[in-house]
């Protein structure tokens, strides 16, 4: 196995307890499922999007999404309205409500991991930043 494989398949098993560690935090806050707050959060982020742009940032089949975006609609975090180009077509946005539940899980993220980071040296905080956004650009 070389040093490459090892650190792979550490990653591969750290990774996913740190979303999830950090996603629970956020979920618990607003009771609602991370399938939902990721849906929130990337329309905080992408503005009033089609439903095949979503599940595109999402990577998740549009059946999936259609059901995401019901239930939050049914809660007043999002709304549907027509394209302003294309009739036709059916654009999902945030409401005041759903804004305000992305701002408050960015504050709750960055607290969380502030709290993590904290614990560290500064050196470390530093590599660990720029090593995440290497590996952001390749994604």
């Amino acid at each position: 196995m070389s040093r490459t494989d090892y650190i792979a398949g550490q990653i591969a098993a750290i990774m996913p307890r740190i979303a999830r560690t950090i996603t629970s935090s956020f979920s618990k806050a607003h009771q609602l499922p991370p399938s939902q707050i990721f849906a929130i959060l990337t329309l905080d982020e992408k503005g009033s999007c089609r439903f095949s742009e979503l599940s595109e940032s999402l990577r998740v089949a549009a059946p999936t999404v259609t059901g995401i975006i019901g239930r939050l609609a049914k809660g007043g975090f999002v709304t549907r309205v027509h394209d302003k180009e294309d009739r036709r077509a059916i654009n999902v946005q945030l409401t005041v409500k759903g804004s305000k539940v992305a701002q408050e899980i960015r504050k709750i993220v960055k607290t969380r991991w502030f709290d993590i980071l904290s614990g560290l040296p500064k050196s470390d905080q530093e590599n660990y930043l720029r090593i995440v956004t290497k590996i952001h650009k390749k994604l």
